[in-house]
């Protein structure tokens, strides 16, 4: 879903170059029109080979070893992160901050600001 966003609205600049994924069964596919192009522990060769600018994790109900395994190599990869949080926590306002790839995870609380400040 966030690759189709970022193919069909070009003005963010920011262009899909692959996935990563463990599951065997979706290596060398494509998904949403982007390919797979290896796994989690491929990130650093990866990110070096296709001179990636960013990761952007898209697994928000992935466990946190998983997130921390993702950060722990994209530091070590000199790559930022970003999380994108699933739907019900967008919804419900709970954001939770996994950018520390030591494993500390913060959740906020709601926000009282309205959705006109978004706007």
């Amino acid at each position: 879903m966030i690759a189709r966003e970022m193919l069909r609205h070009n003005e963010t600049g920011m262009i899909p170059l692959g996935y990563v994924d463990d599951d065997v069964k979706k290596q060398h596919q494509r998904i949403a029109g982007v390919n797979v192009l290896g796994t989690i522990e491929d990130i650093p060769a990866i990110a070096d080979s296709m001179k990636i600018d960013e990761i952007i994790i898209t697994m928000p109900s992935e466990t946190g070893n998983t997130i921390r395994r993702i950060l722990n190599l994209a530091n070590k990869a000199k790559i930022p992160c970003r999380t994108i949080p699933g739907l019900y926590d967008i919804a419900s306002g709970v954001v939770i901050d996994r950018s520390d790839p030591k494993g500390g995870s913060r959740r906020s609380a709601p926000s009282r600001t309205g959705p006109a400040q978004y706007g």
